[in-house]
């Protein structure tokens, strides 16, 4: 277990969730799609050559084969982040930005995995959740992707690093897996002033230019609750 701002990082998380849901025309026009990439690439290579090269991500053809078990990763720490990210030759991510930002994924349900549990490990990254432009690649194109990039751009982003708390990686659950779309649940520990709760945080994915990201429609894309246990998730923890 790890001491981070996970208190300030998922109320964040949140509430840039929100941003998507309230306030916003709704238009069905989506932005045309672009790459996200920073030109400036930490190359992180694969093992599976044909899985990605250094300019663009090309995963293959959709996989539709569900995990029965916990996929076999390698886990790291992001400068001060609150849990640690997957990485996996067979599922990504493949390509690292400058900037930290983690791309890049299998596309298939185990990829979709990877890249939620990714992202929940880089929206509890001070450099990467401050910066504006970071925090916008985490999101997809859909009816609400410019308005939430112009509050983006418009507010202040900080993050609040005075909140220590521990948490832990408990288990995931696929809750849906489409070509287009994915909904992963993951399964969180969490424990501060001798207090422990058990966390469901549910990311909603959408397959966008070759790639999972968070969606940008009106329904907010990353959602909590709390468990009484963690029954019926497939264990899945750091080692």
């Amino acid at each position: 277990m790890y001491h981070r701002p996970a208190i300030a990082a998922v109320a964040m998380l949140l509430a840039i969730g929100m941003i998507g849901a309230c306030g916003a025309p709704k238009d069905s026009t989506t932005s045309s799609a672009s790459n996200n990439g920073d030109s400036s690439l930490q190359w992180e290579k694969p093992k599976n050559q044909k899985t990605a090269d250094k300019t663009s991500c090309q995963v293959g053809q959709w996989d539709p084969t569900q995990p029965e078990n916990a996929p076999n990763v390698a886990w790291n720490y992001q400068e001060q982040t609150l849990w640690p990210y997957p990485t996996s030759d067979e599922l990504g991510p493949y390509l690292t930005d400058s900037d930290g930002y983690r791309r890049c994924y299998a596309h298939s349900p185990s990829g979709a995995l990877l890249a939620a549990a990714n992202i929940a490990a880089m929206m509890t990254s001070p450099t990467l959740m401050t910066d504006a432009d970071s925090v916008i690649k985490l999101f997809g194109h859909g009816s609400q992707y410019d308005t939430i990039k112009e509050k983006l751009q418009n507010e202040t982003l900080k993050n609040d690093s005075d909140s220590g708390v521990r948490a832990e990686l408990y288990g995931f659950r696929i809750l849906e897996s489409k070509e287009t779309t994915a909904i992963v649940d993951l399964g969180y520990q969490a424990s501060a002033d001798g207090r422990s709760i058990n966390l469901s945080i549910v990311y909603n994915l959408v397959w966008d230019n070759g790639d999972w990201k968070l969606q940008s429609e009106d329904t907010i894309p990353v959602s909590s609750a709390t468990l009484s246990s963690f029954v019926n998730y497939t264990p899945w923890r750091e080692t």
